[in-house]
This record gives C-alpha cells, sequence and structure tokens, in this order.
C-alpha cells in the first residue's frame, strides 16, 4: 500500500521592505499582491490545472525531505489535506504560519502531516529570496473548484513505522500521536552519522499525548495549526531540535543523542511512554 502526498507547486516570493508583496510561480507572469509585506503571501491559486511542470531543485529537496519524515496513519490518511508551509529567508518554519486550508478531519492525519514539517527543517535558505511559501496536498488530489491541485507526486512508505509501533503498543492507539524521538533532518545535517534504519525505528518513536490538542481540528476548514496545540511545548520541542541542529553543524553521534535526552527529559510531560 502507498499512501500519497502530493504538491500544487506554487511558489510566493516575498519582497521585503515594500508595501506590496511580489508572488511568482513557477510558469506565468509575476502577480503583484497588495498587502503588508511582513506578512507572507498567500499562495497563488491558478485559474486551470497546471499540468506536468519540472520543478527546481530546491523544491525537489523539500518535497523528498517533507516525503520521508512523514509518519502516515494509513487506517486514517483516506481524505486529503491541504496545507500552507511559509520557509523564511533563514530556512526556518514559524509553526504559527502552518495553515491549513482544508482538514482531513482526523487529528492523528493532521499532526502527521505537521509533524513532517517541523521534523524537516530548518531547510537550506530558500534560493536567492527572502521566502518561500508552498500549499501542499497530503494524502491525495485536492480540488479546489475544478483545480486538480496534484502537480508533483511523491509516496511514502513510512505507515509501516507506525503499524509496527502500534502492534507493539496495542493500548496507545487512539490515545496518542507519533513524532521521532531524533528527527529524520539529522540523515541530511550529519550524513554518515546515523543510518536511516536507526531513525526509521519503533525505538525511535515518541508518542505524544492526544490531550495536547484540540479535536475541533478535525472539523475546521481554515485554520492555523498552531491555534489547537494546547500547551506550547509541544512546538519548542521541534524549535529546539532546529536550533541545535543550526548551532552544532559538526555534532558527532554522542552529541546529539545527548542532545536527545536533554529534550525527551525537558519536554517528558508530553509522552504517553
Amino acid at each position: 500500500m502507498k499512501l500519497m502526498l502530493k504538491l500544487m507547486v506554487v511558489v510566493a516570493l516575498c519582497l521585503v521592505g515594500s508595501n506590496k508583496a511580489s508572488a511568482q510561480g513557477l510558469i506565468g507572469n509575476p502577480i503583484i499582491i497588495e498587502q503588508d509585506a511582513s506578512v507572507p503571501p498567500a499562495p497563488v491559486i491558478p485559474t486551470k490545472p497546471l499540468g506536468k511542470v519540472d520543478l527546481p531543485p530546491y523544491q525537489l529537496a523539500i518535497n523528498s525531505r517533507l516525503n520521508n519524515s512523514l509518519l502516515a496513519y494509513p487506517k486514517f490518511a483516506n481524505q486529503p489535506a491541504l496545507v500552507t508551509v511559509f520557509i523564511n529567508k533563514t530556512g526556518e518554519v514559524n509553526p504559527q504560519q502552518i495553515v491549513f486550508s482544508h482538514s482531513t478531519g482526523v487529528l492523528e492525519s493532521d499532526f502527521a502531516c505537521v509533524d513532517s514539517i517541523l521534523s524537516s527543517m530548518p531547510f537550506d535558505p530558500p534560493l536567492t529570496s527572502n521566502a518561500w511559501n508552498n500549499e501542499y496536498a497530503f494524502y491525495g488530489d485536492y480540488v479546489v473548484g475544478k483545480v486538480t491541485m496534484s502537480n508533483n507526486v511523491i509516496s511514502t512508505t513510512n505507515f509501516d513505522l507506525v503499524n509496527t509501533y502500534f502492534k507493539a503498543h496495542p493500548r496507545l492507539l487512539g490515545k496518542v500521536l507519533l513524532t521521532r524521538s531524533i528527527p529524520r533532518s539529522v540523515l541530511y545535517f550529519y550524513p554518515g552519522v546515523f543510518k536511516a534504519e536507526e531513525i526509521d525505528t519503533v525505538d525511535n518513536v515518541k508518542a505524544l499525548k492526544k490531550e495536547l490538542f484540540d479535536s475541533a481540528l478535525e472539523k475546521s476548514t481554515d485554520h492555523t495549526f498552531a491555534k489547537f496545540v494546547l500547551k506550547d511545548e509541544v512546538l519548542a520541542r521541534y524549535i529546539d531540535w532546529a536550533k541545535f541542529e543550526k548551532e552544532h553543524k559538526d555534532a558527532t553521534k554522542k552529541e546529539i543523542l545527548d542532545e536527545e535526552q536533554k529534550l525527551n527529559s525537558k519536554y517528558s510531560q508530553l509522552f504517553e511512554l
């Protein structure tokens, strides 16, 4: 079984210091958006399906990392989600700028989308611009009117890890949301230090208490994910990992494992196990 992560190809480059933002899609002419330039521009919705396009290497790299980090729940991933992600000029993602245009209707599936984004940052600085703004369709085609947001297809097999975890801990099914103890981004930042099978293992999965999230998320049609996180520490943990990776570019395996132990202790109240 394969779950599909699909992308609507939309790029928005924010020009800082102006009262206008210029949004440039991968095809077509620039579009001028009248708005406060300090606010990320909204994704540009095409008037017709773009068809197959060649993606720049920067976008392909993001797609690969999101796909590989996605801990998909096959039982629940039967409806697509549409998520806007804003990457700033330093390659970081502010959790307050991860916005669901459409929820899957299931907290587990929505959280998996956000977890894959936050577990993949920090990204490389976005090209030569000040920002990169994209709208992603997770789990399948998402249609707005007659426009299908599915110009790039990414598949994931990480659902095996989720299945394996709940087979080992059946009592936690429906009570927790899964994340990695050490984020998969370490494979990118520290090549050769860890093997993929060391990161994609049940031993590296942490179970976040489901009660840390507001289930009203499942019924919302347009919202910022962070509004439905009931404890700031949930998102702070991802930010701490990103900070460590940026500040310790030559970290050894021992230093990374020490950081894992430190953060797991710091945020122990978030975990079921």
